[in-house]
C-alpha cells in the first residue's frame, strides 16, 4: 500500500506556522530571553530559531547557556555532535547539567559580523504528561581563519513535565549577549 502525502496547510488550526515571540536585542543585556510566559501553549510543536552572538573576547567562540522558564537545576541533558571546516571531529554528551551548552556563536574575539545561527524543534513542548526533548544545528563562522567555521547537531532533554513557556540564552562564561541577537520562536500546527 503506498503512502500518501497529505494536502498540508497555509497557516492557522489546519497546518502552518504561527508566531509566537520574536526578540531582538536593542542593548547588549546579560541575556536574551522570550519572556517569562510568552510562549503559549496549544500547538504540536515549537521551532526556535536565533541569531546570537556574545561579548567574549578569549576565543571566537563562546558556549551559551540554553534554560526553560528560568530552571537553574541540574535538570538539563544534551548530546552533540561538532565538526568544523579542516574536518576535525568531536562529540559530547552530558546529564543532569544545570543549562544546555551546546551552541557556539560567533563572539566578539571572532568576525565582527558574523552572529551563529541555531534553530531547533521540541514537540509537544507544552504537554505536562513527560520530560521534554529536541533535536537541532547550529553553525559558527569566521572569516580569519577557515578553521573556525564550525557546525553541530544536537540533541536535548529537560527533566520537567512542565510546559515550556520561556527559553533564555547567555553566556556561560559570564559575557554579555551583543545587540542585534535575535530569538524568533514559531508554534506549529
Amino acid at each position: 500500500m503506498p503512502i500518501e502525502r497529505s494536502a498540508g496547510g497555509g497557516g492557522g488550526a489546519a497546518g502552518g506556522l504561527t508566531k509566537l515571540v520574536d526578540v531582538t536585542l536593542g542593548a547588549d543585556a546579560a541575556t536574551i530571553t522570550t519572556g517569562a510566559n510568552a510562549i503559549a501553549a496549544g500547538h504540536i510543536a515549537i521551532w526556535v530559531v536565533a541569531q546570537l552572538k556574545t561579548a567574549y573576547l578569549a576565543s571566537w567562540v563562546d558556549d551559551v547557556a540554553m534554560t526553560f522558564n528560568g530552571d537553574g537545576g541540574a535538570n538539563y541533558d544534551l548530546g552533540e555532535v561538532f565538526t568544523n571546516s579542516t574536518g576535525t571531529n568531536s562529540s559530547n554528551s552530558g546529564a543532569a547539567a544545570t543549562s544546555i551548552k551546546y551552541i557556539a556563536p560567533a563572539s566578539n574575539g571572532g568576525t565582527q559580523n558574523y552572529f551563529s545561527t541555531t534553530q531547533f524543534v521540541i514537540v509537544e513542548y507544552d504537554s505536562t504528561a513527560h520530560w521534554k526533548t529536541g533535536t537541532g544545528s547550529t553553525n559558527t563562522l569566521d572569516t580569519g581563519a577557515a578553521s573556525q567555521n564550525a557546525t553541530e547537531s544536537f540533541g536535548f532533554g529537560w527533566r520537567s513535565t512542565a510546559a515550556i513557556n520561556q527559553i533564555t540564552f547567555s553566556s556561560s562564561h559570564g559575557s554579555n549577549v551583543k545587540s542585534g541577537s535575535r530569538i524568533i520562536v514559531y508554534g506549529l500546527s
